[in-house]
């Protein structure tokens, strides 16, 4: 058996970042990036509103070529997305990590709307739809959509391979998109899932070892990240 192998399926950027996080954790761990998934930023007209909700980093990415306006209060799904958010000029008010989270948060709070919820064009949970329903104006918009992306010969050989691979799943869908690569590998396979939810998307597939995130967030995959190293070297 060959020398375990990190493979990063997110989006460049957050692939990247957590590659550098896994390097220090992990420092003798070969880590390979093939994102499934490519933004491409939509046209549509934003409405006005009193503050934004944030669910993602695209989203910030997203509005901020779409708009010039950073006046609105922006509320945002966990620290990663709040910190795009602040370095592109806005005032931002962190939630604990999940949109189902946030959208708690945001009731507590309970601000005078309209709010404005720019989002991409797969969504795994609708904040609009339970925000409106507790009084508080939210209008979804669309601005993004992530088109599906092959994984590179690289990644593809790994999986072919005898060493173990371990790849850590950040939603349903990337699950989803993930299946086809699955099918026929040779290479044993460690899933590290952000939830419970996303683990679901792959029993079909039957990984050899599934760990999921004590917390929905970077750090939770990366100390399921671990847990799996040990049971790789467990003899």
């Amino acid at each position: 058996m060959g020398r375990p192998l990190l493979l990063l399926t997110r989006p460049e950027q957050q692939s990247r970042r957590l590659a550098r996080a896994a390097q220090v954790r992990f420092p003798d761990l070969e880590i390979v990036i093939s994102p499934l998934m490519q933004a491409v930023f939509l046209d549509a007209e934003i409405p006005a509103g009193t503050g934004l909700i944030f669910t993602s980093e695209t989203a910030v990415a997203a509005y901020c070529k779409a708009s010039a306006d950073r006046d609105a209060v922006a509320w945002c799904v966990g620290p990663q997305t709040a910190a795009a958010a602040a370095d592109a000029g806005f005032v931002t008010r962190t939630g604990p990590g999940t949109a189902l989270e946030l959208m708690q948060h945001i009731q507590a709070e309970n601000p005078v709307g309209p709010l404005i919820w720019p989002h991409g064009k797969n969504i795994a949970f609708d904040i609009a739809r339970g925000l409106n329903s507790a009084g508080i104006e939210t209008v979804p918009v669309v601005l993004y959509r992530q088109d599906p992306v092959p994984l590179s010969d690289k990644a593809a050989r790994a999986l072919a391979g005898d060493a173990p691979v371990l790849v850590p799943v950040f939603s349903q869908r990337s699950a989803r998109l993930l299946i086809p690569s699955l099918q026929g590998r040779t290479a044993p396979l460690y899933v590290a899932a952000i939830s419970q939810n996303a683990a679901d998307e792959l029993r079909d597939v039957a990984p050899d070892r599934l760990c999921i995130a004590q917390t929905p967030d970077g750090d939770g995959v990366l100390e399921a990240i671990g847990q799996l190293l040990a049971q790789i070297s467990a003899p």
